[in-house]
């Protein structure tokens, strides 16, 4: 499955947001630095999934705020 998300590294307060099935606002306390800020988005994402952080993949937009994340579908159907 793939989504969209718009992450705001550096934020005051961590929180998650969904907007449609497949769009989310993720704010993150880790800046963009050392590729902190997009670990911490697949963490935040893979708790919100219920799945492995290995499950969840950066597809594009590893240095820009909008992202397309791949949730492994295999790993979704294991949990259940």
């Amino acid at each position: 499955m793939y989504i969209h998300v718009k992450a705001f590294p550096g934020a005051k307060k961590e929180s998650i947001t969904q907007e449609t099935e497949e769009r989310y606002r993720i704010f993150v306390r880790e800046g963009a630095v050392r590729n902190m800020a997009n670990y911490r988005v697949r963490e935040i994402l893979s708790n919100e999934f219920g799945v492995p952080i290995n499950a969840v993949q950066i597809i594009s937009g590893n240095q820009g705020h909008k992202k397309v994340v791949e949730i492994d579908d295999r790993a979704l159907e294991s949990v259940e």
